[in-house]
């Protein structure tokens, strides 16, 4: 499976970008806004509407260092 770096595009919103193993984009995209939203202060997620995976970049990464065999993945950051 392809590995993908998903950021939010929202610059206020300082969150490190998600190396995410996933076999499309939108499914890394959709995997990253999850975590985003399950990051948030409880207050802040009930303020805060969905997030949409359109507020996120994603780029296919090649030279990852982790394998593209496996499972869907957060492969970053390692604490997820």
């Amino acid at each position: 499976m392809p590995i993908y770096r998903v950021t939010l595009k929202d610059p206020t919103t300082p969150h490190a970008p998600f190396l995410i193993r996933a076999p499309l984009a939108r499914v890394a995209q959709r995997t990253a806004v999850c975590m985003f939203h399950a990051l948030l202060p409880k207050a802040a997620q009930g303020a805060m509407p969905n997030l949409d995976p359109e507020l996120t970049t994603c780029v296919q990464v090649h030279d990852s260092g982790y394998p593209e065999e496996g499972p869907l993945e957060i492969l970053e950051p390692a604490h997820h």
